[in-house]
């Protein structure tokens, strides 16, 4: 990889461009559980809001049993 500046513009090609990413990919994947237990959990105790549509489309088992309302919508 190289870089080059052409005009005042600056052009970066790294040989490994994946591998710059992880850290930022671990903190987006970090934030993304973060906000999900936030919906899920209400003063200190696990308290889903199965009306909340990320809740409710996440949800693959209720009550013990299987949802399948969630498949049958997207049909």
């Amino acid at each position: 990889g190289r870089t080059v500046v052409k005009h005042g513009v600056t052009i970066a090609s790294p040989l490994n461009l994946p591998a710059t990413m992880p850290e930022h990919a671990s903190e987006l994947y970090s934030k993304n559980i973060t906000a999900l237990l936030d919906l899920l959990i209400k003063d200190g105790k696990l308290d889903p809001d199965f009306d909340d549509e990320v809740i409710s489309e996440s949800c693959v088992t209720r009550a013990r049993a299987e949802r399948s309302d969630a498949e049958e919508r997207r049909q």
